[in-house]
């Protein structure tokens, strides 16, 4: 009888303990399991404390698609960070893949004549509050027909979502709502 009072609370300890290690741990990038595609968008989701972050946006090359929306929610769990990590710490950027068209293995050069700027404008739900790693933009280099070598300058302009309580956009550019300062 007075094992059975003894095994009881430890019982309780220890899933009480349980608990609470998953309470610290439901951000854990080993909890977040990916990547979820929808669309041109993939995104990595952690079941457990329901939340995703969206990670690389694949561009098809089409000019009239330029816009990247990330929504509130995907699969019915919330979307709330641009990059993260997943598995064992790998890290996610969020940000735009260009087709291959767009690349080489050449380095970006100011000497190479700038083909194109490709603004892609991406439009934030209300959900997302964390920015944990996101392109700011670059620079990449193509080689066309005849080894004719072009560059082309990746830049960002947001749009977000009035109810966002975290972030708002102005003039493209993203801002903190505590402070005013730009997100980047």
């Amino acid at each position: 009888m007075k094992a059975k009072r003894t095994l009881v609370p430890v019982l309780l300890l220890l899933l009480a303990l349980a608990a609470a290690g998953l309470f610290v741990l439901r951000d854990a990038a080993m909890l977040y399991h990916g990547p979820v595609t929808e669309g041109a968008q993939e995104y990595y989701v952690n079941s457990l404390s329901r939340r995703a972050f969206a990670g690389s946006w694949l561009w098809d090359g089409d000019p009239d698609h330029m816009t990247v929306t990330v929504p509130d929610k995907i699969n019915g769990v919330a979307v709330t960070a641009l990059g993260g990590y997943y598995g064992r710490g790998v890290p996610v950027r969020f940000g735009v893949t260009l087709p291959e068209a767009y690349r080489s293995t050449l380095e970006p050069s100011p000497d190479i004549p700038l083909a194109e700027e490709l603004v892609f404008t991406v439009e934030l739900g209300k959900s997302v509050t964390e920015i944990h790693a996101a392109d700011t933009g670059y620079d990449t280099v193509a080689v066309g027909t005849g080894a004719a070598v072009a560059r082309y300058h990746v830049s960002y302009r947001y749009v977000c979502d009035a109810e966002n309580p975290v972030f708002y956009a102005e003039d493209g550019v993203l801002y903190r709502r505590d402070d005013g300062r730009p997100a980047f």
